[in-house]
């Protein structure tokens, strides 16, 4: 499975960058914002109005598996789309349809009941108060402790979790 992902994935993976790289960063996030919104409203869309976009039934004793998916196969793909469609939104996309556009992403993601895209928001939205506490800062001694203060406690989250993913794992 992985030679075959590798294989059929790894040249297009390596083209897009490529490919991007030549195009005018303006029109790339552009349509980076464009993209990220038409899927947005479709993926809500489509979860409103078809339950087969809100729930899968696993069969056994899974049960039903609650949680939006639009037209993604997975509830995971479309919670993580979504973290990334609040990356571009949150520092690109500025005037009204900003609020919404956040507004939507979020719900998305809270709508996919999804572990893995939750923690992803959680440390989107993190990071971005983080970053915006920083730039508040007035005096530059206090921008440079918090900046070290980042730095230390983003080192000290990632010993924290490779010490206890072990039992995390186990749980």
């Amino acid at each position: 499975s992985t030679i075959y992902l590798m294989r059929s994935q790894l040249l297009p993976l390596l083209m897009v960058p490529l490919l991007t790289s030549t195009i005018e960063p303006r029109v790339v996030v552009r349509v980076l914002l464009g993209l990220a919104s038409v899927v947005a409203v479709w993926s809500l869309l489509h979860s409103v109005a078809f339950s087969s976009s809100r729930a899968v039934d696993l069969g056994g004793r899974e049960g039903l598996q609650l949680g939006f998916r639009g037209t993604f196969g997975h509830k995971n793909i479309l919670g993580i789309f979504m973290v990334y469609a609040l990356c571009i939104v949150l520092p690109f996309k500025q005037g009204r349809w900003r609020k919404p556009l956040i507004l939507l992403c979020v719900v998305l993601v809270v709508g996919t009941r999804s572990a893995t895209a939750g923690s992803g928001l959680f440390a989107v939205c993190f990071t971005w108060f983080w970053i915006a506490a920083i730039k508040q800062q007035t005096k530059p001694r206090e921008r440079q402790f918090l900046f070290v203060l980042s730095i230390a406690s983003a080192l000290g989250a990632m010993l924290l979790a490779f010490g206890f993913l072990p039992s995390l794992l186990d749980l």
